[in-house]
């Protein structure tokens, strides 16, 4: 018999999710079999806590950023109203699948910031030749 270790960062590789198209947060909600609400709580953690996720999101105008509608307590630079990246799809997919084996927020939270390295756009890019050698991604 012999004894295979798995680390969590394997383990993540397992859940990934590779989406054809810029889903929206309800379209990601669907995939992922969770709620919009839950899609939103992960979204606000990969924002916080990757930089490369957070830019990935279209520029907000000077002015939405100075003049923000009422709706906005603190306006962001970026439009996470927007639709996601096939890359931050992936991001909240390991998201997803890190708080399955974690369970509490604040262990997510410290590995994300323990290891960027494992949500970069170079790894997804890698992961996804490696899973779909055809695919391209979007700009």
């Amino acid at each position: 018999m012999s004894i295979q270790k798995i680390s969590l960062g394997k383990r993540l590789q397992l859940d990934e999710v590779f989406i054809d198209f810029n889903p929206t947060k309800k379209d990601l909600a669907a995939v992922l079999q969770t709620s919009r609400t839950t899609v939103w709580k992960w979204d606000g953690i990969a924002y916080d806590f990757l930089k490369e996720y957070r830019e990935d999101y279209p520029k907000r105008s000077l002015s939405e950023i100075v003049n923000p509608p009422e709706k906005y307590k603190e306006p962001k630079a970026f439009d996470t109203e927007a639709a996601l990246t096939q890359y931050q799809a992936w991001v909240i997919s390991k998201v997803q699948s890190l708080f399955k084996q974690l369970k509490r927020e604040v262990r997510v939270k410290a590995y994300i910031e323990a290891r960027p390295d494992e949500f970069s756009k170079s790894r997804f890019d890698a992961r996804q030749s490696f899973v779909n050698p055809q695919s391209t991604t979007a700009a």
